[in-house]
């Protein structure tokens, strides 16, 4: 496989964010509950059964028996659950899911295995300190690092042992890596869910899409990630284009500095902060073109970040109305500008970042400013690597900027808290009611309720030109038929590209 670069590089769940995590770790750990490759749904997994227990705040896994370790370190049993939540809660992880789990378990390991309960090996409850009705999405690691490491590995040869070759129960072995080129892994025989049709596994981290393009193309590489404008060459050659199963990512951009207001770093000149501003934004931009320019396909529209028409919190009237409040009008943006108290336009800056899975970000970013400055904003393009970028959102230090983002295919619900809620993560647009409907949802177990909740939080999105939607698309890799007759991936994971254990070998 041929990659870009990943955010992190790293065989330890919590020292990287979710989409790393998945990407590297998902191969050789597994969380409690797996994904279906076809269909996204969360099905059994190390987990057998799970379900809630006298209180809206318990719930009870039932695990798997008789799952091995690799190499020998013991028998996957309830022990492991606490002992590899702990890594999460460490002051230091860097764990999308770290914050979530804190709220629901505790903020240090101590408090946490107060809340978990061993009744015997097989089973684990979990005593929360609020409602959770959503765990399945939680210990599925949609996007999350909470992955299965063994407790007797640990003792016997504690952190060193880790870093060094960790044992996972998943269906390929981690071998090696070498930071910055590769990490590989060899297939687990007679693994108990799927044993891998080919012997190894091997990414190539390689952050120059050409380079991917040649390496497929050179039989270099199997399957590999590239920009879609380059799959014509490759289609070409004979290559052929794979699909996630369900729209995986939401193209678009956020303005940086909408944060609470009575929260610390709130800066009251960010000129995001008005309305109108963040609306003549959205009206500069042509979205049609956008997409076929850099994509060479228009995508699914998309009119609210973290909501799809298939999940809870949806509201037809989005789709409907988007045409008339998000149309490509330069002229109206003008004029919005104008009455916003900039009808000289002002200064901003525009991040160049490369995301995992849409390296078409980067050239998107400079489309984005030609696009700005017909309006009459003067931006100025910022190199950042994500890592820097990582810290900078978190800290909510992005005042005035335009920022290009991929929003992966999240239950609304964990949408709400990463994007939009200011105890969250990204920061995307933080709104005071937004914190009040959102706290309420997560403590009710009423599914009507929680669905009307879901849709307040968009509509409040919607009206105010929170973000700047573009499309939802696939995630999309490149096959080499001669070696890969087939791979499926269902794309509702963060990181995308998973499930490589199910791809066939041609014959």
């Amino acid at each position: 496989m041929a990659f870009s670069n990943p955010i992190h590089e790293t065989v330890l769940a919590w020292r990287a964010a979710a989409v790393a995590g998945n990407q590297q770790v998902r191969p050789f750990a597994d969380p409690l509950l797996h994904t279906d490759r076809v269909t996204g749904e969360r099905v059994a997994g190390l987990a057998t059964s799970w379900s809630l227990g006298p209180s809206a705040t318990t719930w009870i896994f039932k695990l798997r028996q008789d799952v091995p370790f690799h190499d020998d370190w013991g028998t996957f049993s309830a022990k492991d659950v606490p002992h590899s939540l702990a890594f999460i809660l460490q002051p230091n992880a860097l764990s999308s899911d770290a914050g979530l789990w804190r709220n629901l378990v505790g903020e240090t390991e101590e408090e946490m295995r107060g809340r978990l309960f061993i009744p015997d090996d097989e089973t684990v409850v979990f005593s929360l300190k609020r409602p959770e009705v959503q765990i399945e999405t939680i210990v599925s690691n949609s996007d999350g690092t909470l992955y299965m490491y063994s407790k007797d590995q640990w003792d016997a040869e504690g952190l060193e042992g880790y870093e060094k070759k960790p044992a996972g129960t998943g269906p390929w072995e981690f071998v090696d890596r070498r930071i910055g080129q590769w990490v590989l892994y060899s297939a687990t025989e007679n693994h108990w869910r799927k044993t891998p049709g080919f012997k190894e596994l091997q990414y190539f981290w390689a952050p120059e899409a050409a380079t991917r393009l040649a390496m497929i193309l050179t039989e270099e590489a199997d399957i590999s990630e590239v920009d879609r404008l380059l799959h014509s060459q490759a289609q070409a050659r004979g290559m052929e284009v794979v699909n996630s199963r369900v729209p995986s990512i939401l193209i678009g951009f956020f303005m940086g500095g909408l944060y609470h207001p009575d929260l610390p770093n709130y800066d009251p000149d960010v000129p995001y902060l008005d309305v109108r501003v963040r609306e003549a934004v959205n009206l500069a931009i042509n979205r049609k073109e956008y997409m076929n320019a850099l994509f060479g396909f228009e995508g699914e529209p998309g009119p609210v970040v973290g909501f799809h028409s298939s999940m809870a919190g949806w509201n037809p009237e989005w789709q409907a109305m988007f045409q008339e409040k998000y149309p490509y009008d330069p002229a109206r943006a003008r004029q919005l500008l104008a009455d916003a108290g900039f009808p000289d336009g002002f200064k901003t800056k525009i991040l160049v970042i490369g995301w995992p899975g849409v390296p078409e970000t980067i050239p998107g970013a400079e489309v984005m400013g030609q696009y700005l400055k017909e309006i009459g904003i003067d931006s100025e393009l910022e190199s950042m690597d994500f890592a820097r970028f990582r810290t900078e959102f978190r800290a909510k230090n992005l005042h005035n900027t335009i920022v290009p983002m991929r929003v992966s295919r999240l239950d609304p619900v964990v949408a709400a808290r990463v994007l939009n809620y200011s105890g969250g993560v990204l920061h995307l647009y933080e709104d005071p009611e937004i914190d009040r409907l959102y706290e309420t949802l997560v403590r009710s177990v009423d599914p009507e309720e929680r669905y009307n909740l879901l849709m307040q939080i968009g509509n409040i999105k919607f009206n105010n030109y929170a973000e700047v939607p573009i499309a939802w698309i696939p995630a999309q890799l490149l096959r080499n038929p001669k070696t890969v007759e087939e791979y499926i991936f269902p794309g509702n994971i963060t990181g995308f590209f998973t499930h490589f254990e199910y791809a066939k070998p041609a014959q």
